[in-house]
């Protein structure tokens, strides 16, 4: 059509010369323009068909691929070859080991929120602990559990979790800078709470206000001040002013 269009457009240009010099009737001319113009346009017609039909074959080459929306490691293989695949299994499982999932109660949703730094103690062990930070929430809760998913990322670490392993998750909610104390130096009578410091080699007992507490450390709000000794050992044998020795 390309070829049949350029020369018609050709004879066209001919044709105008012998109009000028009154060979052809006007009316000869103006046949020429409409056949070029229908011609042009049914051109433009085949040409966005053209178009549409080499979208759709690339479309169809693309589906033939399929992409893992994610990085990591094909934990299982759903099909075989030459199998009739469709969209209610997963053809394969990808296992992201940079993510670990948890739940939360309604109780702390309005506490996290995306960026929140996390500390993950793999198998719960204390010694050993890798960071992450909120990756997403999901604020629409389970239909079971009434329990809403947390999404974590972890940061790159010699530390791995494999799929179907566990972690404990610390989520910082808010830091500040304040004096801290093992619990085992504390010492709670009715509520109140005390600690023992070494003042000049004598036990000095000290009324303490506490704050923030985890299971190994407590923040003192008020009573102690920065690099008093705190007794830890034989606090429960000792009165106020008896002699102490340190090692």
């Amino acid at each position: 059509m390309k070829i049949q269009l350029n020369d018609l457009k050709s004879t066209y240009e001919k044709q105008k010369e012998l109009y000028s010099i009154g060979a052809i009737s006007k009316s000869d001319i103006q046949l020429i323009e409409s056949n070029i113009e229908q011609i042009e346009k049914r051109y433009r017609e085949s040409v966005t068909e053209y178009e549409n039909l080499v979208g759709l074959a690339q479309d169809n080459i693309e589906d033939r691929f399929i992409k893992s929306p994610i990085d990591g490691m094909v934990a299982s293989v759903n099909i075989s070859v030459n199998e009739t695949v469709s969209n209610i299994i997963a053809m394969e499982i990808i296992s992201d080991r940079k993510n670990i999932k948890t739940y939360i109660t309604s109780r702390h949703l309005n506490q996290i929120e995306n960026g929140m730094e996390v500390i993950i103690y793999p198998n719960g062990d204390p010694n050993q602990k890798t960071s992450g930070k909120i990756e997403w929430i999901n604020y629409i809760p389970e239909e079971k559990t009434g329990l809403y998913e947390v999404n974590i990322s972890m940061e790159e670490s010699e530390l791995q979790i494999w799929p179907g392993e566990y972690a404990e998750l610390e989520i910082i909610i808010s830091k500040r800078v304040g004096l801290v104390v093992s619990k085992k130096a504390l010492i709670n009578i009715d509520g109140q709470y005390y600690l023992f410091i070494n003042q000049d080699d004598f036990a000095k007992k000290i009324p303490v206000t506490i704050g923030i507490t985890n299971n190994e450390i407590v923040e003192i709000l008020s009573g102690l001040e920065k690099n008093q000794k705190v007794v830890l050992l034989g606090k429960e044998y000792l009165r106020d002013g008896d002699p102490i020795k340190t090692e």
